[in-house]
């Protein structure tokens, strides 16, 4: 599964949302959800 995550950062006007792959034990998720990513060579907070 797939989910769009928009990064609770300051992100350049142009980029908005990121696609990531979401792992079977996560098939949980739902809109809305706050999640930790991975972003560049740190970690943020995101919502699906």
């Amino acid at each position: 599964m797939v989910v769009e995550v928009y990064p609770i950062m300051r992100m350049p006007r142009h980029v908005s949302v990121f696609d990531y792959a979401v792992p079977e034990e996560l098939h949980h998720l739902k809109r809305g959800d706050v999640v930790v990513i991975p972003f560049r060579q740190i970690t943020v907070h995101g919502i699906v």
